[in-house]
């Protein structure tokens, strides 16, 4: 209980406690995370909690399993990722572009989630 809490530097959202990546934004590591901060002083990623929260799991499936490269694209089934995913690839997530799709294979592409963030966080 003497942990203090931490705050995503992005967008300001609470960070679980061991967190890898911010729930709500993605920015990876809690260590960078500032301490003692209201989430009023920070600006806030305008997402969908909900929606944002499915994101974020997907994107870190595919960073967990390497798929972050044309060269290392995987299956949705080797994903682990049902028809919901592909049916999901064919409208709002798939216009994102941060997931991309070659050949029956998908991963993750960087580049792009950075210019999403980047152009959500100007919206603020």
């Amino acid at each position: 209980m003497g942990t203090e809490p931490s705050f995503c530097t992005t967008c300001g959202a609470r960070l679980k406690h061991g967190a890898k990546y911010c729930n709500a934004c993605g920015t990876a590591g809690e260590a960078d995370a500032p301490k003692n901060q209201t989430t009023a002083s920070l600006p806030q990623f305008p997402v969908r909690p909900m929606m944002g929260g499915r994101i974020i799991r997907l994107i870190e499936m595919f960073r967990d399993r390497g798929a972050i490269s044309p060269d290392k694209a995987m299956t949705a089934q080797e994903l682990g990722l049902g028809p919901r995913f592909q049916r999901a690839m064919s409208r709002r997530l798939g216009r994102l572009g941060i997931f991309i799709e070659i050949n029956g294979k998908y991963y993750l592409s960087e580049g792009r989630l950075k210019e999403v963030r980047d152009r959500l966080a100007t919206r603020g």
